[in-house]
């Protein structure tokens, strides 16, 4: 089979997608001597695979003509300027963490160019659409596996996280007083692996429902029925919501701005929740009634908007909240310290005022374009537009429940990921 450069940037973007979840990496420097020395994610700095693939598939897709004409090297550098400019405006000179997140900013712009410049083709829609799917049953089988055993499956290889029910710092669930661990799949933690499953459910709903072939459309409503499970599977309870936030816009989107059938996609959903109810309604049920602990979202919330009240303007600097947190806590384990369990208050806490303002402007006038696409398009595009921005108003919702779009690499690519697919349907 000849390699043509279009089959060449189409396995560079599956590699990508595929191995975007995965933890597999290069720590190269370990920051954590602000925790007496415990390891801390939030204090290392990697280099991960999905950060080599995504830099050859940059590349390949600009010497190949992929790249619009407007991203050019002036663009680049003009990105890199930009980003120097930002770091230095907002963040005291504290050392290498801070220039580590100036590049790991950039590298999030670069994604969504990139992103944006490769989905303005169909054909290119639907590959990325179909590589999400696959990665994201991948992910799913993991989760099942996990937790029928109970324990991680020893792939180390993907990066897999060394969890167990006697794991200090493993997400569990307490029931008739034995723990059972949540699924994280090759994720840091379950609702990672969550948000993850409802940007690829979205997307499985828009091959399923606009495929005419019927081999190809089983497989689909397959692949959206292992997803489902496997989202259930973390026992993310904002997670949860978000995704059934993300399948009733879709759903009332397509019913509204369409005259397809939707009768097996109904069926198929309302089916897996049934299912998942059922079989696992002991668990479920636990995690509607956990125990309360000292450290928890009330305490990390609490303690962010002090250090926003104490550094309102510019913050305390990309990429230092965890150290503010750490002078803020009485801990004894790194795991204690964590971020704001909210998007928001953290960019509020490391950017200051300034950059809350733009990321909310930001994201605004990306959900006032998706939503602007779903009216003015029709047909394959229509459907894929709003699985789309259905999708990412349930990254907006989670965002109020958590940090990791803006702290942990997988789950801060496939934010930007997703919003370069949706700028790829609305730029003109």
């Amino acid at each position: 089979m000849k390699l043509t450069s279009d089959k060449i940037l189409k396995t560079l973007i599956f590699l990508l997608i595929f191995t975007l979840p995965f933890q597999k990496r290069h720590i190269f420097f370990d920051l954590s001597s602000t925790l007496n020395g415990q390891f801390s994610e939030y204090l290392v700095i990697s280099l991960y695979l999905s950060d080599i693939i995504l830099v050859i598939a940059l590349f390949w897709a600009i010497f190949t003509g992929k790249i619009s004409k407007n991203f050019n090297k002036y663009w680049i550098f003009g990105l890199i300027a930009l980003s120097t400019l930002f770091s230095l405006l907002i963040i005291s000179p504290r050392g290498v963490n801070d220039w580590y997140w100036g590049i790991k900013t950039l590298e999030w712009l670069i994604l969504a160019i990139f992103a944006l410049n490769v989905s303005r083709e169909a054909s290119y829609r639907r590959f990325i659409s179909i590589s999400l799917v696959i990665a994201g049953v991948f992910q799913s089988l993991i989760a099942l596996g996990q937790f029928l055993v109970q324990h991680s499956l020893g792939l180390r290889i993907f990066g897999e996280q060394i969890i167990g029910k006697y794991i200090d710092g493993v997400a569990k669930i307490d029931l008739d007083g034995e723990k059972f661990i949540r699924a994280y799949g090759t994720f840091a933690h379950p609702n990672q692996l969550s948000a993850f499953l409802i940007v690829t459910c979205a997307t499985a709903i828009y091959l399923f429902v606009q495929e005419n072939k019927n081999k190809q459309k089983i497989f689909y409503g397959f692949a959206l029925v292992i997803m489902m499970i496997g989202n259930y599977l973390t026992f993310s309870r904002s997670g949860l919501l978000a995704l059934y936030i993300s399948l009733a816009l879709i759903v009332i989107l397509l019913i509204k701005k369409t005259k397809l059938e939707y009768k097996k996609l109904l069926i198929t959903i309302l089916s897996t929740t049934i299912l998942s109810i059922v079989i696992l309604f002991p668990f479920l049920n636990a995690r509607t009634n956990t125990a309360p602990t000292v450290y928890n979202r009330t305490l990390y919330n609490t303690t962010g908007l002090k250090i926003f009240s104490e550094h309102p303007i510019f913050g305390v600097g990309i990429g230092n909240m965890i150290p503010e947190m750490s002078k803020q806590l009485n801990s004894t384990e790194s795991w204690q310290v964590q971020p704001p369990h909210n998007f928001f208050l953290e960019v509020a806490c490391e950017t200051g005022i300034v950059g809350l303002i733009l990321i909310s402007v930001l994201f605004a006038s990306i959900l006032k374009k998706g939503m602007h696409q779903i009216e003015k398009t029709e047909g394959e595009q229509l459907i894929y537009s709003i699985a789309l921005t259905s999708a990412f108003v349930a990254m907006i919702f989670l965002m109020f429940f958590d940090h990791y779009f803006y702290t942990l690499q997988q789950t801060q690519l496939l934010l930007w990921l997703l919003i370069g697919m949706i700028l790829g349907q609305t730029s003109d």
